[in-house]
């Protein structure tokens, strides 16, 4: 049961529906929990970071005639509470850059076999207080396990959010007017506070051991002035070298960015970041 469809922004033939021998979820209701946009992104980013969280596809086509938008709808099996997550995905791709850099439509539900306690989710999801508790004491009963879990639950949604704006803001360079590579910038100052898993969810990560060597701390007692003359291990030399090569520093002697390909007239910078760590 696959059928396919010329894709005119991918270039090639891709699956339109999606045969899955998971079908109880097919005639479960699907509670919506968040709807957002985000705007510039690349859609292999967005795809790539949910294939690597366990997202599978469903579906794939076209909304309309146009040429431009896809829909994708990807989900994630969340076996311990008996719970799918749905992530839809409209793309539309911009009229000014590549057909991969546009703007992306996103829709979260969820589905699974224990109504009430997706109600509960949702009410805990859309809530900034604690409404567990207030359900509670409205007389509500909810088990410890059943909030715990709703809690966790909760906390995924808004993180996958939060990391689909993250994702949209780190590919900027090169959309508007604003100099996103200038010292100092806000934009530079957020890669200072990525979490290592979020730089590994949004960049192709390479580690590089480095070996630097010096001269002999024995040579120094040689001379006159041996006893006040530092030991060069090489570290300056190799933060020298960085400098030069990198584009611009962010943090100094510990985080630099080099610009790949400048920003182009249809397209978006590529540019990469290295961090020292010793």
């Amino acid at each position: 049961n696959i059928t396919k469809t010329k894709d005119a922004i991918f270039g090639s033939n891709n699956i339109v529906d999606i045969a899955s021998s998971q079908t109880a979820t097919h005639n479960q209701e699907r509670i919506t929990f968040s709807k957002y946009n985000v705007q510039p992104v690349r859609i292999k980013s967005l795809l790539m970071t949910r294939i690597m969280e366990g997202y599978r596809a469903k579906r794939y086509g076209h909304n309309t005639q146009d040429p431009d938008k896809v829909s994708i709808h990807m989900t994630l099996n969340l076996t311990d509470w008996d719970v799918v997550v749905h992530y839809e995905l409209s793309f539309v791709s911009s009229p000014y850059h590549i057909p991969m850099v546009g703007t992306a439509h996103v829709k979260i539900e969820l589905s699974g076999s224990d109504g009430d306690f997706i109600q509960t989710v949702k009410k805990m999801f859309i809530s900034h207080n604690n409404t567990g508790d207030n359900l509670v004491q409205q007389g509500r009963r909810i088990s410890a396990i059943s909030k715990i879990a709703a809690e966790k639950i909760c906390k995924l949604l808004r993180w996958i959010r939060k990391e689909d704006y993250l994702e949209s803001y780190l590919c900027l360079p090169g959309w508007g007017d604003i100099n996103h590579f200038a010292v100092g910038s806000s934009f530079l100052r957020r890669h200072e506070s990525l979490t290592v898993l979020q730089r590994y969810r949004h960049f192709r990560s390479e580690v590089l051991e480095v070996v630097v060597t010096g001269s002999s701390p024995f040579e120094n007692r040689e001379s006159l002035f041996g006893d006040l003359m530092e030991y060069n291990n090489g570290e300056d030399e190799m933060f020298s070298v960085l400098s030069k090569w990198a584009t611009g520093v962010i943090s100094e002697r510990k985080i630099y960015f080099r610009v790949i390909v400048p920003e182009q007239e249809d397209d978006l910078a590529y540019y990469c970041i290295i961090r020292v760590q010793q």
